[in-house]
Order: structure tokens, then C-alpha cells, then sequence
């Protein structure tokens, strides 16, 4: 289980790996029927090689799983995609 010890918006001083892109690529692009907005957001983090790319804001947060620390870095909209679809879950 996942524990959100906090969360925040940053702006990115270098390019960080999106880690929420690799939950909507391992559940595949025909998994679910997008929205037009959530294909777009999906279009441009593609362009992006769904990287945080400096400059951006992100999302960060830091969590707690068996007993391990670590930092969980998202671009918002694809975070917000996870969410709504429950991929976070599979």
C-alpha cells in the first residue's frame, strides 16, 4: 500500500522521467476510450518523450511503500489521467 506522505507542484530545474506516462504505456493506448483532451495530453507527452521537461510544472510528491522512501514525479495531466482511469491500480 501507498502511503502520500506529501504532495506539491514544482517547476522542473532539469528533465525528470514522467513516471505516471509508464502506467498509461503499460496499460496500452486502446485500453480505455479517451477523451480528445486526455488523448491530447497523452499527444503532448509523447512529443515530449513523456518527460518533465525544464521549465514545466510537475507534480511531487513524496511516498511511503513497505517501508520505503521515495519521490514520485508526474506531469499533471497524466497524473489526473491515471487517476480517472484507476490505472494506479492494475
Amino acid at each position: 500500500m501507498i502511503t502520500v506522505l506529501s504532495e506539491s507542484k514544482q517547476v522542473a530545474k532539469k528533465d525528470y522521467e514522467c513516471m505516471a506516462s509508464k502506467f498509461i504505456l503499460e496499460a496500452g493506448l486502446d485500453a480505455f476510450d479517451y477523451s480528445i483532451s486526455e488523448l491530447r495530453a497523452i499527444a503532448k507527452a509523447k512529443r515530449q518523450e513523456f518527460k518533465i521537461v525544464e521549465g514545466q510544472t510537475y507534480l511531487r510528491q513524496s511516498n511511503m511503500i513497505d517501508g520505503s522512501f521515495y519521490y514520485f514525479k508526474a506531469i499533471p495531466e497524466i497524473h489526473d489521467i491515471c487517476l480517472r482511469r484507476g490505472l494506479y491500480e492494475i
